[in-house]
């Protein structure tokens, strides 16, 4: 007598197991790509968001401009920065605005970590920049997140003498530093990456004024200021 055909419960519980395995790495494969192509797009979007700032970072330092100051009697050109920190004018302003825009670069941390932020400010005007005040128009935008360390350098350069300087003193040296190195570590995307970008000044300096000075005692009251929570002002505010 000849056995019906179908499949044994043992054949049955075989086959569910292997197509379940099948079902779970094949989920497991789909999932690991999913996650590699998310993590790319969000690479590509950070990479572009850093490029397109660091290349705003240039055209206006490119575009500095030695605007010149009198106080008390003394002349100096309004450029001031140390190793974290730097604010100068530059002649790339606002077309609403018009006229020049003080630009500065500072330091801010968020929960432990330090960010590097661009504020930028117009009008310019004399007394303002005397008086350490801003614009009507200001604008705060954050250009690197997760750094680990920063640093500015301005090139002075006499002749054929060159040197790079960890500040620069506007109300001393009267003129605009030759050059701007801005050097940094930071993690992107988790991992920790050096880079290094060098903007020559278009602007050397400013007729009619002679090297001497009013002091160093300025640079700390010139620096920007990145502290904590601060709101950002707007039109009208």
């Amino acid at each position: 007598m000849r056995r019906a055909a179908g499949f044994t419960l043992l054949e049955v519980i075989i086959s569910l197991t292997i197509t379940s395995l099948i079902a779970v790495m094949a989920y497991g494969a789909l999932r690991l790509g999913a996650r590699a192509t998310q993590r790319g797009e969000e690479k590509k979007d950070e990479d572009q968001r850093t490029r397109a700032l660091l290349s705003l970072v240039r055209r206006q330092l490119k575009s500095a401009y030695a605007y010149p100051l009198t106080d008390q009697g003394d002349s100096f050109v309004y450029f001031f920065g140390d190793r974290e920190s730097l604010t100068f004018i530059s002649s790339a302003s606002w077309p609403d605005a018009g006229g020049f825009e003080k630009i500065a670069y500072g330091l801010r941390e968020d929960n432990g970590d330090k960010e590097l932020w661009i504020r930028a400010s117009s009008p310019v005007l004399p007394a303002d920049l005397l008086e350490d005040r801003e614009g009507i128009f200001v604008e705060e935008t954050m250009a690197l997140a997760g750094i680990e360390e920063i640093s500015w350098e301005y090139l002075w350069r006499l002749g054929n003498n060159t040197e790079w300087r960890s500040q620069w003193i506007g109300s001393d040296e009267r003129t605009l530093p030759a050059a701007v190195r801005l050097t940094w570590r930071a993690r992107a995307s988790g991992a920790l990456g050096s880079w290094e970008m060098v903007v020559p000044i278009m602007a050397r300096g400013q007729p009619g004024l002679a090297p001497g000075g009013v002091g160093g005692g300025r640079l700390r009251e010139r620096l920007p200021r990145f502290g904590g929570d601060s709101p950002m002002r707007t039109p009208g505010q």
